[in-house]
């Protein structure tokens, strides 16, 4: 298993991070990233950078992983090769080397350091060379192997059983359990499932569903409530406010403030005027509790009920005789309120 000296530590960690300097304007890949996905990779490169000169390496390498996502870079995949490494986390770094030498093979530098740690501690890991019919994403035991999608690309793992899964959009995915040994090589095909697309019958069913549900609301199946339920209300509310002023002026005259002080001593309760007054003075309290409440029911229906079933809206359950025409209105602001328009 690789180590590194912390002599050789103090003297590799300089001179990564100066030939990282050295490319400031890296080499991209054939996507072209946005001028943003620029400048989150130059950020997060700079924050990756500072993670190494710490030591701490496995967030170091997650940083130059994160700009080599956002732009391609020999730069960012370099240190996020030793990175890797100098975090003991060997197979991912050799997964690194192998896209570093599958991207960059012209980069002359790059290409040697990758083939050295390949060539220093690959035969501890298995390799799979992986294929894909379409460019795919993959993983390896649910961890995302860093990389964009491609055709091919060359997996390191440890010994033992592994499950690599490809993925493509519209959440289509294939995956293989493999029995891997150290330093041997083997192969993995994926091809791209393809993308369900919905049959006639049910775009047919949905929009025969649709005409149903819409001609169930024109009907009056669905949709609201009918207008007889608000004009129900707006008769009871009617009626509870002119029971209530009814009781209410019987109750100031019946027996009459006069005819208590009058007739009753001082705090006697048993006195028939007293009692009396009492009486009418709960009525007209009920009555006005139900009017209340009737009066709220009023105007949930107002809301909940369909003034458009069978009649054009501006003519909608109105009530016409001759020239008089009036129709509900209900209206919602600091308060609500409930009341008729007319015209003559």
């Amino acid at each position: 298993m690789f180590t590194t000296q912390p002599y050789m530590r103090r003297i590799l960690l300089p001179s990564l991070l100066l030939t990282g300097l050295l490319f400031v304007d890296p080499v991209l890949a054939d996507e072209s990233p946005t001028a943003q996905d620029i400048k989150l990779a130059a950020r997060a490169y700079d924050q990756g950078r500072e993670r190494f000169r710490e030591e701490q390496y496995t967030e170091a390498a997650e940083k130059f992983e994160t700009a080599d996502g956002y732009a391609p870079s020999a730069a960012a995949l370099r240190l996020a090769i030793f990175a890797r490494k100098e975090a003991g986390q060997l197979d991912r770094a050799l997964t690194h080397a192998a896209l570093a030498l599958e991207l960059y093979p012209e980069d002359s530098e790059l290409v040697g350091e990758a083939q050295a740690v390949i060539d220093e501690v690959g035969g501890n890991f298995a390799r799979v060379d992986v294929s894909c019919d379409e460019p795919c994403d993959l993983l390896l035991n649910n961890r995302i192997v860093h990389g964009r999608a491609s055709t091919r690309r060359a997996i390191y793992a440890e010994p033992g059983t592994a499950e690599i899964r490809a993925s493509w959009s519209e959440g289509r995915s294939q995956s293989e359990t493999f029995a891997l040994d150290a330093g041997a090589q083997q192969q993995a095909e994926f091809y791209a499932p393809e993308i369900p697309v919905a049959s006639d019958t049910s775009t047919d069913q949905g929009d025969t569903s649709v005409n149903d549900s819409n001609s169930r609301a024109e009907d009056g199946g669905e949709g609201g409530w009918h207008p007889a339920v608000f004009y129900t209300g707006l008769s009871l509310t009617i009626i509870g406010l002119t029971s209530t002023a009814i009781l209410g002026v019987n109750a100031q005259n019946n027996p009459g403030a006069d005819a208590v002080r009058e007739n009753c001593v001082a705090n006697n309760r048993d006195c028939e005027e007293f009692k009396q007054g009492v009486k009418n003075q709960t009525m007209v309290n009920v009555a006005l509790g139900a009017t209340a409440a009737f009066g709220v029911f009023t105007i949930v229906s107002a809301v909940m009920t369909d003034w458009g079933k069978k009649k054009e809206k501006d003519e909608s359950f109105s009530y016409r005789s001759g020239n008089l025409s009036i129709r509900p209105t209900f209206e919602v602001g600091t308060g609500a309120a409930l009341g008729a328009t007319g015209t003559f």
